[in-house]
């Protein structure tokens, strides 16, 4: 005789009646066990590896109940165990026997009349240390409004609370670290109940108010507290981090606070705290992200100006060996665009640049994920041209005419020209023009003159001097004679 498998009851209530309703001629067989005006419903699936002709059904029952159990198939055949044979039995185990004359293609037709579904899967958010959320959906294959008996328990005390209407059950008042059993029924008029279903949770919060600070290119710290209602409960910290493309590393700590060093610059980490209470219970975990600073160029210098262009040069900011990146220059002068540009080097040389402008410079450092970091900054200026060939176009005893070429790139810059000469011994003479040339005038004959010549901009600034020199003619000696006869 084959003997089924998985077969464990526990019955709390005088069973009625007993259905059996086999699926197919060899396989499982699905038990029904119930009790009219009672909701909580026992099912069992028997396993048998051959045709359902023998096999017997052992039932345990609670101490202090009779039984008496009818079958009813599609056949009107009965199964029935009196009341008294269950006497002697010190197991309390009662067998039934299938008949011989059973066909395993007949099914058996079930009522479920009285039988409440229960609700669908119950989840359990919890909300602080001492209240959870209790959600659930609408039982399966029942219409209208339900009632639900929502009942929770924790070493050994139960309570319980009717839903009316409603899918949610918000619960207070727990006592923090502890574990809740918690279980939902679908409650009938007549106070019968479906079977329930059931969750666990601990009461273990995570930390909170998580706080960066002390921020730095390979170090950060991180501040966190206890969860509110917690505080007096034993408890210690575990601590993961980690970054992009890299391992999980996690410790283990008493205190509300913790420094992360050995960072790499400019790299965003997520950091996770949970709390852990001295029976291993953990609470889901809470987190943030911070990332290092990116360290900037470290002294940023002008090297050299010339008119048009000028070089700058940094050093590389320190904790980069193992990290690639490369700088951003940006410059401009007021009143234009900036142009920018990069560079894997320490120096950069600007060109076109106009002459005697004043430019701003920044450079910044850049990773391939285009993170930058702050800008380092300085100023340069560059050089004004000073006026080209310079030359002595005539000269005379008392004048001398001088002229020079336009400096290049002041085309379109306002500005105009500083002329001195002096002989040794007096005093320097200066004038100022527009043109290109100028007349020098009340020179003294055969003396040698200095004269510079300097580009001035309508704010001052003057460009270097070009310097040449010159010497006036001697003036003419006449003779006089006079004519007469002695």
């Amino acid at each position: 005789m084959p003997i089924p498998k998985c077969i464990k009851c526990v019955v709390l209530f005088q069973i009625l009646e007993l259905h059996i309703l086999p699926l197919r001629k060899r396989g499982p067989v699905v038990v029904f066990l119930k009790r009219p005006g009672v909701v909580c419903q026992s099912y069992f699936l028997l396993e048998t590896e051959s045709k359902f002709d023998n096999f017997s059904l052992f039932l345990w029952l609670h101490p202090g109940f009779s039984c008496f159990s009818t079958c009813k198939t599609a056949g009107e055949m009965d199964w029935q165990i009196p009341p008294d044979d269950l006497a002697g039995h010190d197991s309390n185990m009662v067998t039934f026997s299938q008949p011989k004359s059973f066909d395993g293609d007949q099914h058996t037709m079930l009522s479920s009349d009285d039988v409440l579904p229960p609700p669908g899967d119950i989840q359990v958010l919890l909300l602080t240390s001492a209240s959870v959320s209790l959600n659930w959906s609408s039982p399966q294959g029942v219409k209208g409004p339900h009632k639900f008996r929502v009942t929770w328990e924790c070493d050994g005390e139960t309570s319980s609370s009717r839903v009316k209407g409603g899918y949610h059950l918000k619960i207070s008042s727990l006592q923090p670290g502890e574990k809740y059993q918690f279980s939902v029924a679908t409650e009938g008029e007549d106070g019968r109940q479906s079977r329930c279903v059931s969750a666990s949770v601990f009461t273990v919060v995570p930390p909170r108010d998580l706080k960066v600070d002390h921020v730095k290119d390979t170090s950060f710290t991180l501040h966190w507290t206890k969860a509110e209602g917690m505080e007096k409960v034993p408890q210690r910290f575990l601590i993961s981090y980690c970054r992009p493309g890299t391992d999980l590393h996690t410790e283990n700590t008493k205190d509300c606070h913790k420094t992360f060093s050995n960072l790499q610059p400019g790299t965003e980490y997520t950091v996770s705290v949970s709390t852990v209470l001295n029976n291993g219970e953990e609470s889901e975990p809470v987190s943030t992200t911070i990332c290092t600073i990116l360290p900037a160029p470290d002294q940023l210098t002008v090297d050299s100006v010339d008119t048009t262009s000028a070089a700058v040069s940094w050093n590389q900011p320190p904790g980069l060996d193992q990290t690639q990146h490369h700088y951003q220059i940006s410059y401009r002068c007021p009143g234009t665009e900036t142009h920018i540009t990069t560079t894997s080097s320490h120096s950069i040389t600007l060109s076109d640049l106009k002459p005697a402008t004043e430019y701003s410079v920044t450079v910044c450092t850049v990773l391939e994920n285009g993170r930058q970091s702050q800008l380092v900054s300085t100023t340069l200026t560059t050089v004004l041209p000073a006026p080209d060939q310079l030359t002595v176009d005539s000269v005379d005893t008392t004048s001398a005419a001088v002229s020079w070429s336009q400096p290049p790139g002041l085309d379109q810059t306002q500005h105009h020209y500083q002329i001195s000469y002096h002989c040794t011994g007096t005093e320097t003479h200066i004038t100022v023009k527009s043109s290109h040339s100028i007349t020098l005038s009340d020179l003294k004959p055969a003396t040698e003159y200095s004269v510079t010549v300097c580009t001035v901009l309508e704010n001052g600034r003057q460009s270097q001097l070009v310097l040449t020199t010159l010497t006036t003619g001697k003036e003419a000696k006449y003779l006089s004679i006079k004519s007469g006869v002695d």
